[in-house]
């Protein structure tokens, strides 16, 4: 639970950070008003100008940096992400920090070769023989807002996006995510990017309005950035959270697998959270039965320990949003298989154990860990009603027909695809790069096995992810010692991996 309290009545207001697993404040920031912004601005842009002089190599050096720095103050940025926002250590690893350092390292070499200009050959040599050269131009200056469902990573891909292009960047995150915003800045200065060239502002709604009069060139919302979908959808506003559509030759244990960590990973709150499984009456009863099984089966605990896979909602009027909406979805006729608000002993935050619904036309918009599954004749029928519900933010289609779970995609309105996988870190940098550019596209990603993110994550996952990623992206010198080192981590990562992909 966040808030704005005023500090000096008509002077200063601050952001009161609150840890909501415990009720604890840990700590506040100064809230910036609409002169704040303009300001952080103009000084953005004023450093832009010189930022945008260095050669593409030179910014991609500093954007590797910026990994090696995102990557050694990995602890730090978990355990904050853990107090701040009530999310499992465990995913703060394997959701923000790995995918951020990843992200940066990503751009400093794709960077290159993206926005790199290049000549368009083919021009017909009569009457003028000319020769063309597609010129890539950064903008100045881009505002960029965070939000509670990814702020870490989201801060990475596109503080990097506009660095490798040349531009610089005004962070605004959410009061929920206030301190994560403010230290991911410092620690963008503490990797050596240029004084001014990252602000972050805190507490202001930048909207449209802002953004004209701030002078900025661009501002990108909260909502995760989607390739969208063709036609009318286009002009829609994506639902908040995925959908999930499983096909009669699907492999069940599979897609139950990914819909329990889709849907309850991160309580819920991610922008990619599954709150739509639609499926044909087949396989209906089975993967019901099987999703509340494994709902139950979920330790729901503090979230600075390891083995807790589902962590506090934001406050407690986000529990009260989401048993509203569980209250009209049982009134309207749904069945609640597993869950509700429970207490954790020694915790005073809002817990809810993961609830598992069925039944037609449930509405799920807010967010939190439910799912609800909707059992339709046929496997027609469920394409029509995933279709329909939309458009989504992404849609994960299961099916062992890969080429017939693609042209079922292509249906359904919505912004990422993926097939057999529900991975919400697997297109972010690419296309936060493509934004940039002004390119539109809409990610499609296949799934080759069980992710090895997925539940139960034990003391294992975490430890884990942390151990590959010092040793593929940290310091060269320093590979072998972390080998040896973190054998032990790495080699349960390494056998868990395995049986991921021998399953």
């Amino acid at each position: 639970m966040s808030g704005v309290t005023d500090v000096e009545a008509g002077k200063a207001r601050e952001l009161i950070c609150v840890n909501p697993a415990s009720g604890e404040r840990i700590g506040a920031v100064a809230a910036s008003t609409a002169a704040d912004v303009a300001r952080a601005v103009s000084d953005v842009a004023d450093v832009q100008t010189l930022w945008r002089q260095l050669p593409l190599p030179a910014r991609a050096r500093q954007l590797r940096r910026a990994a090696r720095t995102l990557l050694d103050l990995g602890s730090e940025a978990s355990d904050l992400i853990a107090r701040e926002q009530g999310r499992p250590v465990t995913e703060a690893w394997t959701g923000e920090v790995v995918p951020a350092v990843r992200a940066m390292r990503w751009m400093s070499t794709a960077g290159r070769r993206e926005l790199t200009s290049r000549r368009v050959r083919g021009n017909p040599p009569w009457p003028l023989p000319l020769r063309s050269t597609l010129a890539v131009e950064p903008l100045a200056v881009v505002i960029s807002e965070l939000d509670i469902g990814s702020p870490w990573r989201a801060a990475a891909e596109r503080a990097g996006a506009a660095l490798i292009a040349g531009a610089g960047v005004v962070l605004a995150p959410s009061p929920r995510c206030a301190l994560v915003g403010d230290w991911f800045g410092q620690t963008m200065s503490r990797a050596g990017v240029p004084e001014g060239l990252i602000r972050v502002v805190q507490g202001f709604d930048p909207g449209a309005s802002t953004l004209a009069a701030a002078g900025a060139d661009r501002l990108l919302g909260p909502a995760p950035l989607t390739g969208g979908h063709r036609g009318a959808a286009d002009a829609a506003a994506p639902r908040a959270g995925a959908a999930m559509l499983v096909l009669d030759d699907a492999d069940v244990d599979l897609a139950l697998a990914a819909a329990s960590w889709g849907a309850f990973a991160h309580a819920g709150q991610g922008p990619f959270a599954i709150r739509r499984v639609f499926l044909a009456s087949k396989l209906g009863e089975r993967f019901v039965e099987g999703l509340a099984w494994r709902a139950t089966q979920l330790r729901i605990g503090d979230p600075q320990r390891w083995d807790t896979e589902v962590g506090p909602l934001a406050d407690r009027e986000a529990l009260g949003s989401l048993q509203a909406e569980l209250d009209a979805a049982l009134q309207a006729g749904a069945t609640r298989h597993c869950g509700g608000a429970v207490e954790v002993t020694g915790l005073g935050g809002a817990f809810c154990a993961p609830v598992v619904l069925s039944g037609s036309d449930i509405e799920r918009s807010v967010p939190g860990p439910a799912v609800a599954v909707t059992i339709l004749p046929s496997e027609a029928d469920a394409l029509a009603e995933a279709a329909a519900g939309g458009p989504w933010s992404a849609l994960s289609v299961w099916a062992g027909d890969v080429a017939k779970a693609a042209r079922v995609a292509a249906d359904v309105p919505t912004g990422s695809v993926w097939i057999n996988a529900h991975d919400p870190s697997l297109d972010p940098a690419a296309l936060t790069l493509a934004l940039n550019a002004g390119v539109r596209r809409r990610p499609l990603g296949v799934g080759v096995g069980r992710d090895a993110r997925w539940y139960p994550y034990a003391d294992t996952v975490g430890p884990g992810a942390r151990a590959v990623a010092r040793l593929l992206y940290g310091r060269e010198s320093e590979r072998t010692r972390i080998a040896v080192n973190d054998r032990s981590p790495l080699m349960r990562a390494a056998r868990r991996a395995l049986r991921s992909r021998g399953r």
